[in-house]
């Protein structure tokens, strides 16, 4: 009795140690850098002030497959700042009876922000696979205001063109979500294209009296979109 009850202990320990060893063979590190396009565009009154073209940027990954079918991804990404020159014409109506001079004016905005995935891999071909992806992020806009010319000329020192100048944005918490395909080249080395969308629209401008009496508002993001392009290594 005893020597089967040992037996099967020491075929559980065996199994146990059959299913770690697969576990550790089921885990595939890799790191990566791409290239993305990014379309971030302005909510309400800021698409007048924010610039419409998509930002281009870049950002590096690390990740590990714990499974065949998953795995987990840490990431950043940064963007070139993107201008945008407008105007803001006279006779506008502001607080204490004060009207709006001719205001012209540039916006300058980059993003950047870090993100944990949680990725999906479906196996088309050997080398192809199809990938979907769903995680958090954090994302914080650069935004900054300068005046530039005044009607007569001159750098305006108006009550209104202060306070365009004196905002400040928020980095926030986003949803985030993707699809996309990943080829390997060699044993190690693969490229990957991936479609993602990120819920940007909870970013917040900490604006001033100046853009709350302009009907500005504190949400100043639309959703945004990205297409990305880059290459990995496996270990």
């Amino acid at each position: 009795m005893k020597s089967i009850r040992g037996l099967v202990i020491l075929g559980m320990v065996v199994s146990a140690g059959n299913v770690n060893a697969e576990i550790m063979v089921d885990l595939t590190p890799y790191i990566g850098a791409e290239y993305s396009q990014i379309w971030m565009k302005g909510r309400g009154n800021w698409s007048d002030v924010f610039p419409r073209r998509g930002f281009s940027g870049g950002g590096v990954y690390v990740g590990s497959k714990f499974h065949r079918n998953f795995g987990v991804e840490l990431g950043y990404d940064i963007s070139t700042r993107k201008k945008r020159d407008w105007e803001l014409f006279p006779g506008i109506p502001f607080f204490n009876g004060v009207t709006t001079e001719k205001i012209n004016a540039r916006t300058t905005v980059r993003r950047h922000g870090g993100h944990i995935d949680l990725i999906g891999f479906l196996h088309i071909t050997e080398c192809l696979e199809f990938i979907g992806s769903a995680g958090v992020g954090w994302v914080k806009p650069k935004v900054f205001i300068s005046t530039v010319l005044s009607s007569n000329g001159l750098a305006s020192s108006s009550l209104v063109a202060k306070g365009l100048t004196n905002i400040s944005s928020r980095g926030r918490g986003v949803f985030r979500l993707g699809f996309g395909l990943s080829y390997m080249v060699t044993e190690v080395a693969g490229v990957r294209t991936k479609f993602s969308w990120e819920n940007t629209k909870t970013l917040r401008i900490n604006g001033n009296q100046t853009f709350y009496n302009l009907a500005f508002d504190v949400s100043g993001f639309k959703s945004s979109t990205a297409v990305s392009l880059g290459g990995f290594l496996r270990f």
